[in-house]
């Protein structure tokens, strides 16, 4: 059974997990796998798509204006301010796009694959009657 939620308290006896708002005690000895999934937030990729988006218009408006020697006036600056923007917002959505779809699923825990056993079973062939010995671990 897998059983999907947010870990709350472990103990070497049992796992507890929140699951639809209500805690669920789990025996440790139950426990075969503990995931944890990941997902990248989306903001830091909305922010460096926006800086990708805009700075470098505005970089090169500014170093353009330097080498001309000109001031630049309130109807380009807004211009600027306009495109920069756009571009900005723009690359905001496809940088926090991108993050979205970043998802991990890192396995925090797996049980041992079991104790060891001892088995018996009987041998019994045309040429051979016996048993056999099988130990795992």
């Amino acid at each position: 059974r897998i059983v999907r939620g947010r870990a709350v308290a472990i103990s070497p006896s049992s796992l507890t997990v929140l699951v639809g708002g209500a805690p669920l005690e789990l025996d440790a000895d139950l426990v075969q796998r503990v995931r944890q999934r990941w997902e990248d937030p989306t903001r830091d990729g909305g922010l460096k798509g926006f800086a990708f988006g805009s700075v470098p218009l505005v970089v090169l408006y500014l170093k353009g204006i330097e080498h001309e020697g000109e001031e630049p006036d309130a109807l380009s600056l807004a211009g600027l301010g306009l495109v920069a923007g756009a571009l900005g917002t723009a690359g905001f959505v496809i940088g926090a796009g991108i993050d979205a779809k970043k998802t991990e699923i890192r396995n925090i825990y797996r049980a041992p694959a079991g104790r060891p056993r001892t088995t018996f079973s009987p041998l019994l062939s045309k040429k051979r009657a016996g048993t056999t010995l099988s130990i795992t671990w």
